[in-house]
């Protein structure tokens, strides 16, 4: 994670900007410029749809009202999909009580998160399955890998075909859209102090950067990810994030805190070209399962 502040906009001290973790990003003013930029149970009997998709395709749920409620106990009637394990961590828990963190907060059944996002991007969340009334989504949540329900009255699902693959050992990013490889390339990862955690994931939202010339690149990808090694950074939430980079020369090497580094040219592709919540899979050489913010904890990139 680069330790260089952007712009963003926060209650008294802060103008708009980029987020990210693993990547962290914070802003302060005057630094980047700002950049342009969304539980009462109910039984049913509908199948469920968690049969293995053809290809890479993947479903998305686009929040529809202001607010959504997010329960991480399983509905009656709904069974949770296997393979998927909460990541264990000694950092704290995102979001938490005593946290008032940028667009989400806690409650008692888990979570709500607004729509639009802090960054004024459509709230969208990676689909695990859709069981009756419910759907089981990915979560950018800490610690990583946790899933909870949503109600699907509450989202518009669509589905798309494309996948972002890191394998940590080789420190390749494979990108696929549409059944066809369309990149495959070398990427910065997180030193072994801080490094970019495996799992499945999913791209939260796209963060474009006004200022291309800086340590972010010309877009910032947040994904659902928390580095587990920080607490905040700089002030911010640490989330991992896919970006640019004004260090071409640390490509291919282990130089971040967590986040993912790739070609600046490379990045605009991933950016313009990727559906919404694409999912990002991260690998240590082996598979994984597929299937009003405070300045104390706005969002950080690394």
């Amino acid at each position: 994670m680069t330790r260089k502040r952007l712009a963003i906009a926060v209650a008294s001290a802060v103008a708009a900007i980029a987020v990210i973790v693993g990547v962290v990003v914070v802003v302060s003013r005057g630094e980047d410029p700002a950049p342009v930029v969304a539980p009462e149970t109910t039984t049913s009997t509908t199948t469920s749809t968690t049969a293995p998709p053809k290809g890479d395709e993947y479903q998305v749920a686009t929040a529809k009202v202001p607010k959504v409620d997010v329960t991480v106990i399983p509905p009656a009637g709904v069974t949770p999909t296997p393979g998927f394990e909460v990541r264990p961590t000694a950092m704290q828990p995102i979001p938490r009580t005593s946290l008032n963190s940028a667009g989400v907060r806690a409650t008692d059944l888990g979570m709500q998160y607004d729509n639009p996002t802090y960054f004024n991007n459509p709230l969208i969340f990676g689909v695990v399955s859709v069981q009756g009334d419910w759907v089981e989504v990915l979560l950018q949540a800490r610690p990583n890998g946790q899933v909870g329900w949503v109600r699907k009255a509450d989202v518009d699902l669509a589905t798309y075909d494309a996948k972002l693959e890191l394998d940590l050992s080789t420190k390749v990013l494979t990108a696929t859209l549409d059944g066809e490889v369309i990149m495959e390339t070398p990427a910065t990862i997180g030193l072994d102090a801080n490094p970019t955690p495996p799992g499945t994931y999913y791209i939260f939202e796209v963060i474009p950067q006004s200022w291309t010339g800086g340590a972010f690149g010309p877009f910032i990808m947040a994904t659902s990810a928390y580095s587990e090694e920080l607490n905040l950074f700089e002030g911010g939430l640490p989330i991992v994030a896919l970006h640019g980079t004004n260090e071409p020369d640390t490509i291919g090497e282990k130089a971040s805190n967590g986040c993912i580094r790739i070609d600046n040219d490379l990045i605009t592709v991933l950016a313009e070209k990727m559906p919404p919540g694409v999912p990002l899979i991260v690998t240590e050489g082996v598979a994984v399962p597929v299937a009003a913010p405070s300045t104390a904890a706005l969002p950080q990139a690394a």
